[in-house]
């Protein structure tokens, strides 16, 4: 799914573009809602620096996202799964996303991680208690695929989710495109804190 994503990348329309850093965020609209796609030559990020990220995103996400939350639950078929919970905005119902993480070696030195909600029901459905009232979001994907350069790391990100519920759609397309930095935001707390 990140290869058709990111297949459309000449077309899609910049959102963020920061040449200074190389950092280049797009946005695609469709019926299915939207999609963030970025990509970020990141100079002086170091391997050690990004294994913090890869050996665990979720405890990474939760360190600056205050608003987020994680139970981790029994893997699947070798996979690691959370249970991730989001307290939203006053008027509109936390959401709860169960996710579960992939890792696989691409071509040219690339190397991916990602999660996805997708084939979670049974999962989703034996945490129905911890969910609790929240509304049950869909992770799509949040993907990234990286490879080493000389003094740094390329970094592609692809976060397409649906945050289900009573959203309309201008919100979602609106989150979607809050996502636009959120790279920039990862990097800044792996390499200062």
């Amino acid at each position: 799914m990140a290869d058709e994503l990111f297949a459309g990348w000449d077309a899609a329309p910049t959102v963020l573009e920061d040449a200074a850093k190389n950092y280049t965020a797009k946005q695609v609209i469709n019926e299915t809602g939207g999609c963030t796609l970025i990509k970020y030559r990141c100079d002086g990020l170091t391997a050690e620096q990004w294994e913090q990220w890869r050996q665990d995103p979720t405890a990474i996400a939760i360190a600056f996202n205050p608003k987020l939350s994680r139970t981790s639950l029994p893997e699947d078929e070798g996979h690691k799964v959370f249970h991730l919970k989001m307290k939203m905005p006053l008027i509109i119902s936390n959401r709860s996303i169960v996710t579960t993480f992939y890792e696989v070696d691409r071509e040219d030195g690339w190397k991916a991680v990602f999660h996805s909600s997708k084939g979670n029901e049974a999962i989703q459905e034996a945490q129905r208690s911890a969910i609790g009232k929240d509304v049950v979001a869909n992770n799509v994907i949040t993907y990234f695929q990286w490879r080493p350069y000389e003094g740094g790391i390329e970094l592609w990100n692809a976060s397409k989710m649906d945050p289900a519920g009573m959203i309309p759609d201008m919100i979602k397309n609106k989150m979607a495109k809050r996502f636009s930095n959120s790279l920039m935001i990862l990097v800044n707390y792996l390499q200062t804190g």
